[in-house]
């Protein structure tokens, strides 16, 4: 076994901080940053200058 990890990152142009929402059961967006906080040994929200979010996560094993 490796002792290497994956990290993905995505980015987006949004002025605002992105967050986990509340879910619900007819809600039909807004379950991305749950999904990977679920899915995620670790993850992160930076801004990026300039403008804009990075996203980064460790999935679990």
């Amino acid at each position: 076994m490796s002792d290497t990890r994956v990290t993905v990152e995505v980015y987006d142009g949004s002025p605002g901080r992105p967050g986990v929402r509340s879910l619900t059961t007819w809600g039909e967006s807004g379950r991305g940053l749950a999904m990977v906080r679920y899915l995620a040994e670790r993850f992160g929200i930076d801004p990026v200058d300039g403008g804009g979010n990075r996203v980064h996560a460790v999935p679990a094993l």
